[in-house]
């Protein structure tokens, strides 16, 4: 599986904080947007709207391609952010002894590298403690789940704090320096595995057969694997000759046998395919990550206005029928003119509903989600919904800037004298009424994934196209390639964002995925206008010299002139 980041920024001023675009493999991108709220208030309302310029080429229009393919390809997942603490926070006060003394590299003398605790965190592993007591105390479904969440939790704030203490470590250039912060991170890093299985490994035993699987076990091999994986990083990038190194390189050894006696399905074999350790961890990332996911359910039914606009429609059908009864009942008998009317009115009444249906909606159609999605956490409360609306606009009726920022976007400048585009539009409006924060520290975050399958994009995408160059004789082949433009625009409560990306597609799938950024539009060195506008005079210099016709202007031909 091929995986490429296009893009990632921040924005500081802004409740969008970051977003990030990849490829997966060649039929399927991503979009992952990291979202938070102010501490003080825990709600949190944001609109995304995405705009699709497709080649008219593709056949993607509002005849061959509907909302339910569109939903098909797409999937939403929404996951909770996860805050970065120092990874002395997982120690709970608990620190490791001061460094041993280290001989100084210049000098002969000593030196003593001492720990410092941070500032106070929650201690989630005695939350754990906590958890695991309630289930021994009292076995129910609840205590059963808060303790499996709890020992998830702690999993998941050892991994993202160990993965940004080896970034920061690995990012030092010196190699002294470096080794004497990996020593570090070495000696934190076992100390939280130690304190993990001495706080709950006992008491885990007991309570392993109340649960319905060893939560304990799998999260201690989580723990092992991304203890073995990092340690394995920093060992490629030690100092040889350091004393440090020999501390880190026995932790390592102990740790990969530790893992090789508990878990041998999770280490991976130099002679076979490494089939089963490789989904072995694919499940359990699933198992530790579940407690972050909020659960998106399809929610049946009409909404409100839908409900009144079927009744308004019936109500007019109804008053035609009404009107047809009255009639026949004032002429007393059913006389042939009668019959006729009566006859009309059934069909005009059914081709009334379908006008209306279509007149109505199309008025409306914008306060009317496709699909809603309710958004509950994992004890089933709901937390707030998510509506789709997904339709297919005219360029006429796009808004200014979005047709501003597409015209700026045309790869090939030709494409400013016309709109050969089928422009699908989809809007997702997330409104979330209290967001959780599982490891109580306040701090809301959320991260929106999309992730998108253009499969039904290339089914009437070409293979090859052969393009004569230079003579007739001389002809290259190659892949015909598409260009789908993508302009998003997010509201939130800080205002709004205008982004844009070209989706790069040949037969066989996704070749890349450029970002345009707006900002390069204003900067003085940007030279692609004055590009596209003197490529006009060019070509037309062109036509005239092969074409053999003087220059209006001079009355000599272009060749002759230069």
């Amino acid at each position: 599986m091929s995986y490429s980041i296009v893009r990632r920024r921040r924005r500081p001023n802004a409740s969008l904080l970051a977003e990030a675009v990849r490829t997966i493999g060649k039929r399927r991108f991503e979009i992952r947007q990291q979202v938070s709220c102010p501490l003080e208030d825990r709600k949190l309302h944001y609109l995304v709207e995405t705009w699709f310029f497709f080649p008219q080429s593709l056949q993607i229009n509002r005849w061959s391609y509907t909302a339910t393919d569109y939903q098909q390809s797409l999937k939403n997942y929404i996951r909770l952010g996860v805050p970065i603490r120092p990874l002395e926070s997982l120690l709970g006060g608990e620190l490791p002894p001061p460094l041993r003394k280290l001989e100084a590299e210049e000098g002969g003398g000593e030196e003593i590298i001492e720990l410092t605790l941070p500032e106070q965190f929650p201690d989630i592993l005695e939350d754990c403690s906590r958890r695991l007591d309630d289930l021994l105390w009292q076995n129910t479904p609840e205590t059963r789940e808060r303790y499996e969440d709890s020992l998830k939790l702690f999993c998941i704030a050892f991994r993202v704090s160990l993965l940004a203490r080896k970034n920061a470590v690995l990012a030092i250039e010196d190699g002294s320096e470096r080794t004497r912060a990996a020593y570090d991170l070495t000696r934190l890093a076992v100390a939280c595995l130690k304190r993990y299985r001495k706080l709950l490994g006992k008491r885990a035993k007991a309570a392993r057969n109340l649960l319905r699987a060893p939560a304990f076990l799998y999260c201690d091999e989580y723990l092992s694997i991304i203890t073995t994986r990092t340690l394995g990083e920093i060992v490629r990038r030690l100092s040889p000759v350091h004393k440090c190194s020999t501390y880190i390189l026995a932790c390592f050894g102990a740790q990969r046998a530790y893992r090789r006696s508990c878990y041998p399905e999770s280490m991976p074999s130099k002679t076979g395919d490494n089939e089963l350790p490789v989904f072995r961890w694919s499940v359990l990332k699933k198992y530790v990550d579940m407690p972050l996911f909020l659960n998106v359910q399809r929610h049946s039914g009409n909404s409100l206005l839908e409900h009144v606009l079927y009744s308004l429609i019936a109500a007019v059908a109804m008053s035609l029928a009404l009107t047809v009864t009255l009639l026949w009942e004032g002429a007393g008998s059913l006389s042939a003119p009668i019959f006729v009317i009566a006859v009309f009115a059934y069909i005009c009444r059914e081709r009334i509903k379908d006008v209306l249906k279509h007149k109505l909606f199309k008025v409306f159609g914008k306060w009317i989600p496709d699909r809603v999605l309710r958004v509950c956490d994992g004890y089933g409360r709901r937390l707030g919904h998510c509506a789709e609306q997904f339709r297919f606009a005219d360029w006429d009726k796009l808004p200014k800037e979005v047709r501003v920022l597409r015209n700026r976007t045309h790869f090939v400048d030709i494409l400013n004298a016309f709109h050969n585009e089928d422009i699908l539009y989809y809007s997702k409006r997330i409104d979330i009424k209290e967001l959780p924060d599982p490891f109580h520290e306040g701090k809301n975050l959320l991260l929106d994934i999309s992730r998108f399958d253009i499969s039904d994009f290339l089914r009437h995408a070409d293979e090859v196209l052969d393009e004569p160059q230079g003579g007739m004789d001389d002809v290259v082949g190659g892949d015909k390639v598409y260009h789908v433009d993508m302009v998003r625009k997010i509201t939130h409560r800080c205002g709004s964002d205008l982004e844009r990306f070209r989706i790069v597609l040949t037969h066989a799938g996704i070749r890349r995925i450029d970002e345009i950024k707006p900002d390069v539009d204003n900067d003085p060195r940007a030279a692609y206008f004055d590009q596209v506008h003197n490529g006009v005079y060019i070509r037309m210099a062109i036509i005239l010299a092969l074409l053999g016709i003087p220059d209006p202007l001079t009355g000599k031909k272009v060749l002759e002139s230069l």
